[in-house]
């Protein structure tokens, strides 16, 4: 069988098909999970609780990309926010798939998205959201909120077809702004992407 040519090895296809349903399983677990009823409803939302849980989602599919998700904050009654949740997974969602593409064939011994939150003052919760993959590309990196825009993409395939839909940044800058005196700002894209989000604390 070692000098099988691959394609005709039924031990590589094996691993083949268990790595296609270990994303599979993922991938249902969290079209489910999205879909709860609960997460449609606006409610109190600790950000601690949420990002553990969130953390807790990605882990495998994670672990299997070399990929390492660290937290850091507190948790206190000051680290509320009344949201709908299904808009958070909207918005880390696409953030964590973005960093996974910047992340994808780069070579670092650590791959490492970070999430923390702090009070930025008696009214706001300020979230940063980083990783330490390539960062902006050049093209962007004198106008970089242009990577807000509708179908701004540079996501492409092998034979440089254009493949991202350039939808997932718009939508979590159009969520996050549905939250009255909630924003996103980019604070770093040299070493990576680094983003701040507030949210109105839940009085």
């Amino acid at each position: 069988l070692t000098h099988m040519d691959k394609d005709d090895n039924p031990f590589y296809m094996i691993r083949l098909m268990q790595e296609e349903d270990t994303k599979l399983k993922h991938w249902l677990d969290y079209s489910l999970n999205t879909l709860k009823r609960d997460k449609r409803e606006r409610t109190n939302l600790d950000l601690k609780d949420y990002f553990e849980r969130f953390k807790s989602t990605w882990s495998k599919a994670l672990a299997q990309r070399n990929i390492s998700i660290v937290l850091s904050g507190e948790r206190d009654i000051g680290f509320v926010i009344r949201a709908f949740e299904v808009d958070m997974d909207s918005i880390f969602n696409n953030l964590l798939s973005n960093s996974m593409n910047a992340l994808k064939g780069f070579s670092k011994e650590q791959k490492i998205i970070s999430i923390s939150w702090k009070k930025a003052d008696e009214n706001n919760i300020e979230i940063i959201f980083s990783d330490n993959g390539k960062g902006l590309d050049a093209q962007y990196q004198e106008n970089p909120d242009v990577i807000f825009n509708l179908n701004e993409t540079k996501k492409k395939d092998k034979k440089g077809n254009v493949i991202g839909t350039g939808l997932g940044l718009y939508i979590v800058r159009s969520i996050i702004e549905e939250y009255n005196n909630s924003s996103i700002t980019i604070v770093g894209f040299n070493t990576g992407l680094k983003l701040k989000i507030n949210f109105k604390t839940r009085k």
